[in-house]
């Protein structure tokens, strides 16, 4: 069973666990990884721990998986060589519960549910790209069962937190606006910054997500102060944008209302040449 994910503000938990790279499948590996780590911290004194984690670092299943396996603690301790205490931070999470056997595809497919509705709301991961690897900010599973005191699979427990930060950056992002009204100076300067994220986001893995949020803005902007070089920048943006599909979407923005826009191609050393056609308001 798979629970409806949802935006949940988490404290930060101290976890002490044992950083590896495995390949898929990866469940032999679990168990000795979680008895060294017990064993560990029986030695220190420490007989109260959480609930079993993974926390993925990378999820690249075509090679190894870079993982941290262990438990969640009360209080952060001293580490050693080979035991790491970290921190997942106190942030706000995407969560989703699933209660089902380990084995088989249950928790492959809740930790799609989870990314597809992520999709769907716009919400982007912590992640970076370093060496051609997508690393997770915090990406965890918490097993929320006992294996000893629930021996059957099938009602394993799991709760799927991942660390989102694009929902309050994107909040920022669109009051934005509010900015460029207050005068013409603001206006300029929020319009340059904003073409050079616009251009600059390519690399990213969200640059479509990030472009859409720069056009609302520009958007709002425009119907705020009836700046015409708001509404020619903002169309000379989406004529960069080289995906016909995402070209379109950007440019709903622009037909949403009084009239239907088409941006045409003239000259590249000249730039895009901007035509309306009025059409009924809507």
């Amino acid at each position: 069973m798979i629970s409806k994910p949802r935006l949940e503000v988490r404290k930060e938990q101290p976890y002490a666990a044992i950083r590896t790279q495995v390949p898929i499948p990866f469940g032999k590996f679990l168990t000795p990884l979680w008895a060294e780590v017990h064993n560990w911290l029986e030695s220190q004194g420490i007989t109260s721990s959480g609930p079993a984690l993974i926390r993925y670092l990378t999820t690249d299943m075509s090679k190894k998986l870079d993982i941290k396996v262990g438990f969640a603690i009360e209080n952060a301790v001293a580490g050693d060589d080979r035991i790491i205490v970290d921190i997942l931070p106190a942030r706000r999470y995407a969560v989703l519960s699933y209660t089902g056997p380990y084995k088989g595809k249950g928790v492959f497919k809740a930790n799609v549910a989870l990314l597809e509705w992520a999709k769907e709301n716009h919400i982007v991961w912590q992640t970076s790209n370093v060496d051609n690897f997508e690393w997770w900010g915090s990406r965890v599973e918490w097993y929320l069962t006992d294996p000893e005191k629930e021996p059957d699979t099938k009602n394993t427990r799991l709760r799927l937190p991942f660390w989102q930060m694009f929902v309050a950056a994107r909040h920022c992002l669109q009051l934005l606006w509010k900015v460029g009204a207050v005068g013409k100076d603001q206006r300029e300067k929020l319009v340059t910054g904003l073409e050079g994220r616009f251009k600059e986001c390519i690399i990213e893995k969200n640059c479509t997500l990030i472009r859409y949020e720069i056009l609302q803005v520009l958007r709002n902007l425009y119907d705020a102060v009836k700046d015409e070089n708001v509404k020619t920048k903002a169309l000379g943006l989406i004529e960069i944008e080289e995906d016909t599909k995402y070209r379109k979407k950007y440019a709903s923005l622009w037909r949403a209302k009084s009239w239907i826009l088409s941006v045409k191609k003239v000259n590249r050393s000249n730039g895009p040449r901007v035509t309306e056609r009025f059409g009924s308001s809507g």
